[in-house]
């Protein structure tokens, strides 16, 4: 089954689908992503011409669209999505599907933070395909964006607190698409757990992706997962910054808690 792997940014996105593309995903060409730097050190593995296209999807069916706006309910209108728009996209998810069948694969997938704003459209625009969210504790996703050198300010309100709003916003849309879609193969899953249980954690979301569980390549992919990795927690994040972040998003972590699945 296809998959995707997305949520708010700074929340694991490219360690979950790095550690999918170990364990036999493909994903695309080493020319089809974005190159690593110090911000993302092990790689994006973000597809930059499906990112493209997705953001003009997105473009198209929100109102005053930007990357660090806010997105209310009702200015969703998948109908005004171009037909040209969509073939682009059908050739590169088709050549993806295509390509991971003649290198020997077992599935393809893809990765895009942004695509979470979206979850219904991907849903229904490619047939079976599993969608897994990743999610962090808001004060650290946030401080991670605004560290990386995102400038995200609004009305006078600091970096921090709105990126903290950025985050409360996107995972309110996915519990929101959630819930009008209950039958959606939607699997959250939590960073901490990829952090500290990475092997339960992966082959979690293999079963629930329909994927062959690979022992050897599951080894190599959680031998690449470090705690490293994990440089925004309680050692760098202050207690006034997690207290900020559970003021303004609290209530939307805690449901993401509640919902987190550790299928065993």
């Amino acid at each position: 089954m296809p998959v995707l792997v997305t949520g708010a940014r700074r929340s694991g996105t490219s360690m979950a689908i790095k550690a999918l593309r170990d364990s036999g995903v493909w994903l695309g060409t080493d020319d089809n992503f974005a190159k690593a730097y110090s911000q993302n050190p092990k790689g994006f593995w973000e597809h930059i011409s499906l990112w493209n296209l997705a953001n003009k999807v997105m473009e198209s069916v929100y109102v005053d669209f930007s990357v660090d706006g806010i997105y209310p309910y009702h200015s969703l209108d998948w109908d005004k999505v171009d037909g040209n728009l969509q073939k682009e996209l059908a050739l590169i998810t088709d050549t993806l599907q295509r390509e991971s069948v003649e290198k020997g694969f077992s599935d393809w997938g893809f990765k895009a933070p942004m695509m979470s704003l979206a979850i219904p459209y991907w849903y229904h625009f490619i047939p079976n395909l599993k969608i897994v969210i990743m999610f962090r504790h808001p004060a650290e996703s946030a401080l991670s964006l605004v560290k990386g050198g995102t400038s995200l300010k609004e009305k006078g309100q600091s970096n921090f607190r709105y990126s903290v709003r950025l985050w409360k916003q996107t995972y309110d849309l996915i519990l929101h698409y959630k819930a009008k879609n209950p039958d959606m193969d939607l699997l959250i899953t939590d960073y901490r757990d990829w952090i500290q249980q990475p092997g339960c954690t992966l082959r979690d979301v293999l079963k629930f992706s329909d994927l062959p569980i690979d022992d050897t390549k599951v080894s190599k992919a959680v031998a690449e997962i470090t705690p490293a990795l994990y440089r925004f927690n309680k050692q760098r994040v202050s207690d006034e910054k997690y207290r900020i972040a559970e003021d303004l998003a609290g209530d939307v972590y805690e449901k993401l808690l509640g919902m987190k699945q550790i299928m065993g």
